[in-house]
Protein backbone atom coordinates (compact mmCIF):
# COMPACT_ATOMS: atom_id res chain seq x y z
CA UNK A 1 0.00 0.00 0.00
CA UNK A 2 1.01 3.62 -0.64
CA UNK A 3 2.08 5.79 2.30
CA UNK A 4 -1.03 7.28 3.64
CA UNK A 5 -2.24 10.89 2.20
CA UNK A 6 -2.10 12.32 5.70
CA UNK A 7 1.84 12.12 5.23
CA UNK A 8 1.54 12.91 1.79
CA UNK A 9 -0.34 15.83 2.54
CA UNK A 10 2.47 17.24 5.53
CA UNK A 11 4.99 15.86 2.93
CA UNK A 12 3.38 18.31 0.44
CA UNK A 13 2.69 21.23 2.92
CA UNK A 14 6.34 21.23 4.10
CA UNK A 15 7.74 21.55 0.29
CA UNK A 16 5.31 24.30 0.20
CA UNK A 17 6.74 26.32 3.24
CA UNK A 18 10.48 25.78 1.34
CA UNK A 19 8.66 27.12 -1.85
CA UNK A 20 7.54 30.13 -0.20
CA UNK A 21 10.76 30.80 1.54
CA UNK A 22 12.93 30.27 -1.96
CA UNK A 23 10.55 32.58 -3.33
CA UNK A 24 11.15 34.97 -0.73
CA UNK A 25 14.79 34.73 -0.51
CA UNK A 26 15.07 35.23 -4.51
CA UNK A 27 13.07 38.42 -3.81
CA UNK A 28 15.21 40.25 -1.55
CA UNK A 29 18.11 39.03 -3.98
CA UNK A 30 16.89 40.83 -6.99
CA UNK A 31 15.63 43.72 -4.73
CA UNK A 32 19.23 44.29 -3.10
CA UNK A 33 21.59 42.10 -3.63
CA UNK A 34 23.21 39.36 -1.68
CA UNK A 35 24.59 41.92 0.38
CA UNK A 36 21.49 43.46 1.62
CA UNK A 37 19.94 40.12 4.09
CA UNK A 38 17.57 40.71 6.32
CA UNK A 39 18.83 40.69 9.55
CA UNK A 40 16.96 39.03 12.52
CA UNK A 41 15.80 42.62 13.94
CA UNK A 42 14.69 43.62 10.36
CA UNK A 43 12.61 40.25 10.36
CA UNK A 44 10.79 40.89 13.56
CA UNK A 45 9.51 44.00 12.07
CA UNK A 46 7.09 41.30 10.09
CA UNK A 47 4.22 41.27 12.18
CA UNK A 48 1.53 38.35 12.05
CA UNK A 49 -1.90 39.24 12.63
CA UNK A 50 -4.16 37.90 14.71
CA UNK A 51 -8.25 39.50 13.56
CA UNK A 52 -10.45 38.06 16.32
CA UNK A 53 -14.22 38.83 14.76
CA UNK A 54 -16.00 37.33 17.79
CA UNK A 55 -14.59 39.65 20.31
CA UNK A 56 -13.86 43.01 17.41
CA UNK A 57 -10.46 43.24 17.79
CA UNK A 58 -6.89 42.73 15.95
CA UNK A 59 -3.39 42.11 17.52
CA UNK A 60 -0.28 41.43 15.57
CA UNK A 61 2.30 39.04 16.93
CA UNK A 62 6.19 39.29 16.41
CA UNK A 63 6.38 35.35 14.47
CA UNK A 64 5.31 34.12 11.71
CA UNK A 65 2.77 31.37 12.76
CA UNK A 66 2.25 28.25 11.10
CA UNK A 67 -0.56 26.44 9.88
CA UNK A 68 -0.73 24.52 13.16
CA UNK A 69 -2.69 25.96 15.56
CA UNK A 70 -5.88 25.00 18.16
CA UNK A 71 -8.61 27.21 19.59
CA UNK A 72 -10.29 25.95 22.82
CA UNK A 73 -12.55 29.19 24.62
CA UNK A 74 -10.52 32.35 24.95
CA UNK A 75 -7.16 30.37 24.07
CA UNK A 76 -5.07 30.43 21.22
CA UNK A 77 -2.34 27.67 20.42
CA UNK A 78 -0.13 28.32 17.92
CA UNK A 79 3.03 26.78 16.55
CA UNK A 80 5.63 29.76 15.69
CA UNK A 81 8.85 30.45 13.92
CA UNK A 82 10.64 32.92 15.69
CA UNK A 83 13.80 33.50 13.75
CA UNK A 84 13.72 29.46 13.08
CA UNK A 85 16.55 28.73 11.22
CA UNK A 86 14.42 25.97 9.38
CA UNK A 87 12.26 28.69 9.11
CA UNK A 88 9.63 26.52 10.19
CA UNK A 89 7.96 26.16 13.94
CA UNK A 90 10.55 26.65 16.78
CA UNK A 91 8.11 27.27 19.58
CA UNK A 92 4.32 27.04 20.95
CA UNK A 93 2.62 30.00 22.29
CA UNK A 94 -0.48 30.61 24.11
CA UNK A 95 -2.39 33.39 22.89
CA UNK A 96 -5.09 35.06 25.00
CA UNK A 97 -8.08 36.33 23.09
CA UNK A 98 -9.14 38.66 25.64
CA UNK A 99 -6.34 40.33 27.39
CA UNK A 100 -4.97 40.16 23.94
CA UNK A 101 -1.33 38.44 25.88
CA UNK A 102 0.90 35.74 24.80
CA UNK A 103 3.69 33.33 26.49
CA UNK A 104 5.88 30.96 25.25
CA UNK A 105 4.74 27.29 26.56
CA UNK A 106 7.78 25.37 24.60
CA UNK A 107 10.65 25.81 22.81
CA UNK A 108 12.13 23.02 20.29
CA UNK A 109 14.51 20.66 21.15
CA UNK A 110 16.27 20.34 17.70
CA UNK A 111 18.28 22.72 16.00
CA UNK A 112 16.32 22.74 12.91
CA UNK A 113 12.83 21.98 13.59
CA UNK A 114 9.16 21.74 12.89
CA UNK A 115 6.67 21.85 15.56
CA UNK A 116 2.69 20.56 14.25
CA UNK A 117 0.04 18.76 15.30
CA UNK A 118 -1.53 21.27 17.57
CA UNK A 119 -4.69 19.62 19.36
CA UNK A 120 -6.24 21.46 22.60
CA UNK A 121 -8.86 21.10 24.81
CA UNK A 122 -10.12 21.99 28.11
CA UNK A 123 -7.61 19.89 30.16
CA UNK A 124 -4.80 19.17 27.81
CA UNK A 125 -2.37 20.45 24.76
CA UNK A 126 -0.72 18.19 22.76
CA UNK A 127 2.16 18.61 19.92
CA UNK A 128 4.76 17.11 17.87
CA UNK A 129 8.39 18.39 17.93
CA UNK A 130 9.93 17.10 14.72
CA UNK A 131 13.13 18.05 13.06
CA UNK A 132 12.38 19.92 9.72
CA UNK A 133 11.95 16.64 7.51
CA UNK A 134 10.22 14.81 9.87
CA UNK A 135 12.77 12.00 10.91
CA UNK A 136 12.98 12.45 14.45
CA UNK A 137 9.85 13.50 16.31
CA UNK A 138 9.29 14.03 19.88
CA UNK A 139 5.38 14.11 21.53
CA UNK A 140 4.61 16.90 24.57
CA UNK A 141 1.44 17.25 27.02
CA UNK A 142 0.66 20.21 28.73
CA UNK A 143 -1.72 20.45 31.74
CA UNK A 144 -3.97 23.14 31.46
CA UNK A 145 -4.62 23.31 34.80
CA UNK A 146 -0.80 23.43 36.55
CA UNK A 147 0.90 24.58 33.11
CA UNK A 148 3.22 21.91 33.32
CA UNK A 149 4.51 20.33 30.48
CA UNK A 150 5.55 16.73 29.76
CA UNK A 151 7.05 13.97 27.62
CA UNK A 152 4.08 11.50 26.25
CA UNK A 153 6.92 9.87 23.76
CA UNK A 154 10.53 10.30 23.00
CA UNK A 155 11.71 9.27 19.51
CA UNK A 156 14.41 6.02 19.43
CA UNK A 157 16.32 5.04 17.00
CA UNK A 158 14.67 1.95 17.17
CA UNK A 159 11.06 2.92 16.17
CA UNK A 160 9.35 5.38 13.85
CA UNK A 161 6.58 7.64 15.50
CA UNK A 162 3.81 9.30 12.97
CA UNK A 163 3.06 12.57 13.13
CA UNK A 164 -0.79 12.00 13.55
CA UNK A 165 -0.62 12.51 17.54
CA UNK A 166 -4.75 13.08 18.83
CA UNK A 167 -6.62 13.96 21.76
CA UNK A 168 -9.96 12.59 23.14
CA UNK A 169 -10.78 13.52 26.49
CA UNK A 170 -7.54 13.18 28.62
CA UNK A 171 -5.89 10.13 26.35
CA UNK A 172 -2.81 10.91 23.67
CA UNK A 173 -3.32 8.37 20.57
CA UNK A 174 -1.07 7.82 17.99
CA UNK A 175 0.95 4.91 15.79
CA UNK A 176 4.39 3.39 16.41
CA UNK A 177 6.55 1.28 14.25
CA UNK A 178 9.30 -0.92 15.34
CA UNK A 179 12.22 -1.72 13.41
CA UNK A 180 13.74 -4.29 14.85
CA UNK A 181 10.65 -6.56 15.32
CA UNK A 182 8.56 -5.31 12.31
CA UNK A 183 5.55 -3.97 14.21
CA UNK A 184 3.10 -1.40 14.38
CA UNK A 185 0.72 -0.66 16.64
CA UNK A 186 -1.50 1.91 18.06
CA UNK A 187 -0.43 3.30 21.03
CA UNK A 188 -2.38 5.22 23.50
CA UNK A 189 -1.39 7.41 26.82
CA UNK A 190 -3.40 7.98 29.59
CA UNK A 191 -2.41 11.58 30.71
CA UNK A 192 -4.14 11.65 34.08
CA UNK A 193 -2.45 8.37 35.18
CA UNK A 194 0.45 8.80 33.10
CA UNK A 195 0.55 5.43 31.69
CA UNK A 196 0.59 3.64 28.17
CA UNK A 197 -0.71 0.95 26.67
CA UNK A 198 -1.05 -0.88 23.36
CA UNK A 199 -4.34 -0.72 21.58
CA UNK A 200 -4.50 -2.86 18.16
CA UNK A 201 -1.32 -4.04 15.53
CA UNK A 202 -1.42 -2.34 12.00
CA UNK A 203 -0.37 -4.22 9.69
CA UNK A 204 1.60 -1.47 8.10
CA UNK A 205 3.04 2.25 9.05
CA UNK A 206 0.78 2.94 6.09
CA UNK A 207 -2.08 2.59 7.78
CA UNK A 208 -0.90 5.91 10.39
CA UNK A 209 -4.45 7.83 9.64
CA UNK A 210 -6.19 8.06 13.10
CA UNK A 211 -9.14 10.57 14.08
CA UNK A 212 -10.64 10.89 17.59
CA UNK A 213 -14.24 12.22 18.12
CA UNK A 214 -16.21 11.99 21.63
CA UNK A 215 -14.02 8.86 22.92
CA UNK A 216 -14.33 7.46 19.77
CA UNK A 217 -11.06 6.14 17.25
CA UNK A 218 -11.27 5.65 13.72
CA UNK A 219 -8.55 3.38 12.02
CA UNK A 220 -8.10 1.58 9.42
CA UNK A 221 -6.67 -1.85 8.81
CA UNK A 222 -5.60 -5.01 6.31
CA UNK A 223 -8.19 -7.78 6.67
CA UNK A 224 -8.28 -10.62 4.14
CA UNK A 225 -5.85 -8.55 1.36
CA UNK A 226 -8.71 -5.31 1.59
CA UNK A 227 -8.49 -2.55 3.67
CA UNK A 228 -11.17 -2.38 6.47
CA UNK A 229 -12.37 0.46 8.56
CA UNK A 230 -12.26 0.43 12.67
CA UNK A 231 -13.94 2.37 15.02
CA UNK A 232 -12.90 1.94 18.57
CA UNK A 233 -14.78 2.93 21.73
CA UNK A 234 -12.78 4.13 24.56
CA UNK A 235 -15.41 4.14 27.39
CA UNK A 236 -17.03 0.51 26.27
CA UNK A 237 -13.11 -0.46 25.09
CA UNK A 238 -15.02 -2.54 22.26
CA UNK A 239 -14.29 -2.77 18.62
CA UNK A 240 -16.88 -2.48 15.67
CA UNK A 241 -15.47 -3.73 12.13
CA UNK A 242 -16.64 -1.50 9.27
CA UNK A 243 -16.11 -3.15 5.87
CA UNK A 244 -15.09 -1.04 3.18
CA UNK A 245 -13.25 -4.32 0.98
CA UNK A 246 -10.81 -1.31 -0.74
CA UNK A 247 -6.83 -1.65 -1.58
CA UNK A 248 -5.84 2.29 -0.98
CA UNK A 249 -7.78 3.68 1.97
CA UNK A 250 -6.58 6.66 4.20
CA UNK A 251 -7.10 10.02 5.24
CA UNK A 252 -10.08 8.81 7.40
CA UNK A 253 -12.28 11.29 10.18
CA UNK A 254 -14.87 10.86 12.56
CA UNK A 255 -17.93 13.30 11.70
CA UNK A 256 -19.92 12.00 14.27
CA UNK A 257 -20.86 8.41 16.40
CA UNK A 258 -22.52 6.94 13.06
CA UNK A 259 -20.33 9.26 9.97
CA UNK A 260 -17.41 9.09 8.69
CA UNK A 261 -15.50 10.41 5.05
CA UNK A 262 -12.65 8.91 4.06
CA UNK A 263 -10.11 8.86 0.42
CA UNK A 264 -10.08 6.08 -1.35
CA UNK A 265 -7.03 6.01 -4.05
CA UNK A 266 -6.87 4.02 -7.33
CA UNK A 267 -3.86 3.30 -9.13
CA UNK A 268 -2.15 2.86 -13.45
CA UNK A 269 -0.77 -0.12 -14.17
CA UNK A 270 2.43 0.77 -12.91
CA UNK A 271 1.59 1.11 -9.30
CA UNK A 272 1.21 4.97 -9.06
CA UNK A 273 -1.60 6.85 -7.48
CA UNK A 274 -3.56 8.23 -10.66
CA UNK A 275 -6.77 9.14 -9.38
CA UNK A 276 -8.90 9.74 -5.56
CA UNK A 277 -12.36 9.99 -4.62
CA UNK A 278 -12.90 11.15 -1.00
CA UNK A 279 -16.11 9.39 0.15
CA UNK A 280 -18.42 10.03 2.93
CA UNK A 281 -19.32 6.82 4.72
CA UNK A 282 -22.94 6.04 6.90
CA UNK A 283 -22.67 3.30 9.40
CA UNK A 284 -26.25 2.79 10.62
CA UNK A 285 -27.42 2.58 6.62
CA UNK A 286 -24.11 1.38 5.83
CA UNK A 287 -24.28 3.69 2.42
CA UNK A 288 -21.28 5.41 0.84
CA UNK A 289 -21.61 8.35 -1.43
CA UNK A 290 -18.61 10.18 -3.33
CA UNK A 291 -18.12 13.73 -2.52
CA UNK A 292 -14.98 14.40 -4.75
CA UNK A 293 -13.63 12.88 -7.55
CA UNK A 294 -10.20 14.11 -8.49
CA UNK A 295 -6.73 13.35 -10.49
CA UNK A 296 -4.67 14.08 -7.31
CA UNK A 297 -5.19 14.16 -3.88
CA UNK A 298 -8.32 15.03 -2.00
CA UNK A 299 -6.48 18.10 -0.27
CA UNK A 300 -7.72 19.67 2.80
CA UNK A 301 -11.09 18.91 4.24
CA UNK A 302 -12.47 20.21 7.57
CA UNK A 303 -15.88 18.94 9.29
CA UNK A 304 -17.54 21.23 11.75
CA UNK A 305 -20.27 20.57 14.88
CA UNK A 306 -23.05 21.16 12.30
CA UNK A 307 -21.95 18.50 9.83
CA UNK A 308 -20.91 20.30 7.25
CA UNK A 309 -17.79 19.56 5.21
CA UNK A 310 -14.97 22.03 4.25
CA UNK A 311 -13.17 20.18 0.83
CA UNK A 312 -10.44 22.20 -0.42
CA UNK A 313 -10.81 23.13 -4.07
CA UNK A 314 -8.12 21.80 -6.46
CA UNK A 315 -8.93 24.61 -9.80
CA UNK A 316 -5.83 26.45 -10.61
CA UNK A 317 -5.58 30.00 -9.20
CA UNK A 318 -8.25 29.41 -6.84
CA UNK A 319 -7.54 29.18 -3.31
CA UNK A 320 -10.93 27.84 -0.91
CA UNK A 321 -13.25 25.43 -0.16
CA UNK A 322 -16.36 23.74 -1.11
CA UNK A 323 -19.14 23.44 1.71
CA UNK A 324 -21.40 20.31 1.52
CA UNK A 325 -23.62 18.56 3.69
CA UNK A 326 -25.44 15.00 3.59
CA UNK A 327 -29.55 16.54 3.16
CA UNK A 328 -32.08 13.58 2.66
CA UNK A 329 -29.74 11.20 1.76
CA UNK A 330 -27.73 13.09 -0.65
CA UNK A 331 -24.55 14.76 0.02
CA UNK A 332 -25.54 18.84 -1.44
CA UNK A 333 -23.27 21.90 -1.66
CA UNK A 334 -24.69 24.48 0.15
CA UNK A 335 -21.94 26.92 -0.10
CA UNK A 336 -18.70 27.95 -0.91
CA UNK A 337 -15.42 29.73 0.94
CA UNK A 338 -13.03 31.56 -1.30
CA UNK A 339 -10.50 34.00 -0.49
CA UNK A 340 -7.94 36.17 -2.44
CA UNK A 341 -4.61 34.54 -1.34
CA UNK A 342 -3.77 31.33 0.31
CA UNK A 343 -4.88 29.84 3.43
CA UNK A 344 -5.66 26.85 5.34
CA UNK A 345 -8.90 26.44 7.53
CA UNK A 346 -9.14 24.53 10.95
CA UNK A 347 -12.42 24.07 13.25
CA UNK A 348 -11.97 23.78 16.90
CA UNK A 349 -14.64 23.79 19.78
CA UNK A 350 -16.89 26.68 17.62
CA UNK A 351 -14.48 28.48 15.96
CA UNK A 352 -13.08 28.53 12.67
CA UNK A 353 -9.89 29.33 11.78
CA UNK A 354 -8.35 30.75 8.63
CA UNK A 355 -4.56 31.50 8.42
CA UNK A 356 -3.55 33.25 5.43
CA UNK A 357 -0.16 32.77 4.29
CA UNK A 358 2.27 33.62 1.71
CA UNK A 359 5.49 33.95 -0.25
CA UNK A 360 7.09 36.97 1.11
CA UNK A 361 5.85 35.73 5.03
CA UNK A 362 5.20 39.10 5.15
CA UNK A 363 1.20 40.63 5.72
CA UNK A 364 -0.02 37.34 7.25
CA UNK A 365 -3.28 36.84 9.13
CA UNK A 366 -4.90 34.41 11.52
CA UNK A 367 -8.68 35.00 11.04
CA UNK A 368 -10.60 33.91 13.90
CA UNK A 369 -14.46 33.58 13.11
CA UNK A 370 -17.68 31.76 15.00
CA UNK A 371 -19.99 31.99 11.41
CA UNK A 372 -18.98 31.37 7.82
CA UNK A 373 -21.28 31.03 4.98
Amino acid sequence: MRESTHWRKHILRKIYYIFMILIGTVTILSIGGCSQKKTASEDHKIDFKIEDKVLGHTTKLNYIVTNSVSAIGDLLFLSLDDHSPSKMANKVVEFNRKTQKSKVLFTTTFERSSIQGLKANKDWVIWVDSDELGGQMNYYAMNMSTQEVESIKKNSTSETLSDTLELTDYRAVWVSHDEEKDATHIYMKDLKKKQTKKLFKLDEMNNASLSVHNNKLLFFNNDNGKQQAYIYNFTTESLKKIPLNHNLVSNGQLINDHQFVYEKSFTDTEGAINRSQLIFYDINTKQSKIIKNTDSGVGSFVVDDHNRFFVETDEPKKSGYTILQEMNGSIQKVGSLQKEGYFYLTFNHGLYLLNFQNAQRNNQKLTITSKLP
